[in-house]
């Protein structure tokens, strides 16, 4: 037993440069009453009790729910239409994102124009997107980003888009989910060249608090082809996490920067998790409320964190509460890793790395 104990104390890597933390966030809207209030209180107003989290972690991603752009008009026959100022892409990044999917029904809400150019204002302001494009084959291409020992990659796609926002080879637009086939051989592709491989979807019914077996399906498919993260946005609340085969799946995180139509919008979350040389090693999930556009971490026991947690154990029944955070730690047993860096095998759903 000592000498096993001893085997774990020098093999088991400490905290170090091989461990990556990322966050992720969900839908983000800078349009609406939002540009009016970031006009007066500056777009720092928006990050004042969350900053933290994304200044101090290594990537920190989420969905860009708007165009940013002083071009274009609305589109003609859409309820809701989005637009914000150029500079909140600078203050993304000043505030410590890294990482944008554009793949939703809200990019091309100003047209064409708006929409190319503020991808041109992501590009400028340093951030990396994903999702769309000049042209099909630039919305399907992935992202990759290295990071420490890392190479992480990411994808993006929208299940909901207007008729003609899908991007096609002659057309600027949205990846489209549509083709789940062809969705499948993305993945294959993009995990055959990095690491650890993220894919963002836009899709699920709003405000539903479960996602459907449908997506359930999909979501394990999409893990089993190589997909280590897979996060989900457009229900504008919260769903449940799942662990699937030691990955994880948030079929939809909520809102994040948003001014919602419903009360219940205003319930949200944060997941952060660690990777170390095994793959994830733990998450947490962070509550959320949501007060005129900005969001605040809950800080004290509530009944939202409880909810989260009824909603995370229909998928994934191993999270627990931790104070003011649920957390998910069991990714595998410490005994499980020292047997694989004994023999210097990795498990087959863990990372890899270069």
């Amino acid at each position: 037993v000592l000498l096993f104990l001893l085997l774990i104390i020098v093999l088991l890597p400490q905290k170090s440069q091989a461990e990556v933390r990322i966050t992720a966030v969900g839908d983000i809207n800078f349009g609406g009453r939002l540009k009016y209030i970031a006009k007066n209180k500056g777009f720092s107003y928006f990050f004042s009790f969350t900053d933290n989290l994304f200044l101090q972690d290594d990537l920190s991603l989420g969905n860009l729910e708007c165009v940013l752009s002083k071009k274009g008009s609305p589109v003609s026959k859409k309820k809701y239409t989005f637009r914000g100022d150029p500079e909140a892409a600078l203050a993304l990044k000043k505030w410590g994102f890294e990482l944008i999917s554009v793949a939703n029904n809200h990019s091309k809400d100003f047209g064409e124009t708006a929409f190319l150019d503020s991808l041109e204002h992501l590009k400028k302001a340093g951030l990396f997107f994903a999702g769309g494009g000049r042209n099909l084959s630039e919305a399907r291409s992935p992202v990759f980003l290295q990071i420490g020992k890392r190479k992480i990659g990411f994808l993006a796609y929208s299940r909901v888009l207007p008729p003609g926002w899908s991007a096609n080879s002659k057309r600027s637009g949205v990846a489209p989910f549509t083709d789940f086939h062809q969705v499948l051989q993305d993945i294959k592709r993009a995990k055959r060249n990095c690491d650890f491989l993220i894919v963002s979807v836009h899709w699920g019914k709003e405000m539903s608090p479960n996602p459907s077996s449908r997506q359930i399906k999909q979501a394990h498919q999409m893990i089993e082809t190589g997909t280590d993260f897979l996060m989900g946005h457009h229900p504008h609340v919260v769903q449940g996490f799942e662990i699937y085969h030691g990955k994880l799946i948030a079929y939809s995180l909520g809102n994040f920067i948003f001014s919602p139509g419903s009360s219940k919008g205003n319930y949200s979350a944060i997941l952060q998790f660690t990777l170390d040389e095994w793959g994830v090693k733990e998450a947490k999930i962070y509550p959320v409320f949501i007060s005129n556009g900005q969001p605040r971490i809950i800080k004290s026991k509530n009944r939202w964190l409880e909810e989260i947690k009824k909603r995370c154990n229909r998928l994934s029944n191993k999270w627990e509460l931790a104070g003011d955070e649920l957390v998910f730690r069991s990714f595998r047993s410490k005994s499980f890793q020292v047997f694989l860096h004994l023999l210097k095998i990795k498990e087959p759903y863990l990372t890899r790395l270069n």
